[in-house]
């Protein structure tokens, strides 16, 4: 049983079991998408009934919450506001409150998205197609991406929607997760016209080749400012998907066991005149993460930490 499972866990071995329940519900609505009554079932015997450290469940759910609004694998909006209701009827906290802004915020995107698109025709400003979500740092669970230095062409639609959303809100400042933001762009080098769904880091190197066909890996990190780490990440997955080239590196290994690690930094990148796929419509935009799961274990059980620390403080200081 789940409660017997979860009473002998402790500690990031907990909050793994719990992130397993969370998806195994997930994968049951996304199973009978029609029958919410199996979902309830779902929630009411597997996890409300068990979970003795709901303060866990709420912070895994509303980080998970967060990933899911962002990268559209929501299942349905319905079952994530059902949820939170029975978190409501458990259990009050902070958690619930930061979910429950979250999804309004999500709701309140698709009208800022639809009013920009208004505002771009009346400024007669050529926008590419362009949506955003826009949440409030204090409920959003999401870090901040590192550092990037955009094309001129998405530089150019970024401020203009930052002045846009200035007009209506005053005050508040603007920052862009980019590793949570993504694009589709066509090619026009090949014979075969390909449409690539790319992350913004994606993106931002592969515009590069407008301006010229070959680049060292360190010229790329120069003019995009992305740290070398993910850099070569980066790179490393464009090489397998065979979009780019590199001289330097041996053509078997890179479809083999290619690594960032194999990536030098003095190495010449190009795009391959040769590319092809089966698909008209190619996803290149995987996540650059090994383990996402082991990734959120360490977050969530850092953060923990810190919270008991704080209260061990506070109580001291009573």
């Amino acid at each position: 049983m789940a409660s017997d499972a979860l009473q002998h866990c402790k500690g990031k071995l907990k909050i793994k079991f719990i992130i397993n329940i969370h998806e195994q519900c997930l994968k049951i609505v996304s199973a009978t998408p029609n029958n919410k009554q199996i979902f309830i079932d779902c929630l009411d015997k597997i996890i409300y009934n068990y979970l003795e450290d709901k303060d866990i469940f709420e912070k895994i759910y509303n980080k998970l919450l967060a990933k899911r609004l962002v990268n559209q694998w929501h299942t349905s909006n319905d079952n994530e506001e059902l949820v939170i209701k029975k978190l409501q009827v458990v259990h009050h906290s902070e958690h619930i409150l930061k979910m429950q802004q979250v999804l309004q915020d999500f709701y309140l995107s698709n009208n800022i998205t639809n009013e920009y698109q208004l505002y771009c025709k009346k400024q007669n400003f050529s926008s590419i197609r362009f949506s955003v979500m826009v949440f409030n740092s204090h409920s959003f669970s999401l870090c901040n991406s590192s550092s990037l230095t955009l094309p001129n062409k998405l530089e150019r639609i970024l401020n203009s929607f930052t002045e846009f959303y200035n007009c209506y809100h005053t005050g508040r400042k603007l920052i862009c997760l980019y590793e949570y933001s993504k694009g589709e762009i066509q090619t026009l080098f090949t014979k075969e016209k390909y449409y690539l769904q790319v992350s913004t880091y994606q993106m931002t190197i592969i515009l590069l080749f407008n301006n010229m066909s070959l680049w060292k890996v360190k010229d790329i990190e120069d003019q995009t400012e992305i740290n070398t780490k993910l850099l070569l990440q980066i790179l490393c997955g464009l090489l397998k998907s065979k979009l780019f080239i590199c001289t330097e590196l041996d053509q078997n290994k890179v479809e083999e066991d290619l690594k960032e690690t194999d990536i030098n930094t003095n190495y010449t990148i190009k795009l391959n005149d040769s590319f092809t796929s089966k698909k008209c419509r190619k996803k290149l935009n995987k996540p650059v993460e090994p383990n996402d799961t082991e990734a959120l274990v360490k977050a969530i059980d850092r953060d923990l930490k810190v919270g008991f620390l704080s209260n061990d403080i506070d109580q001291l200081m009573q």
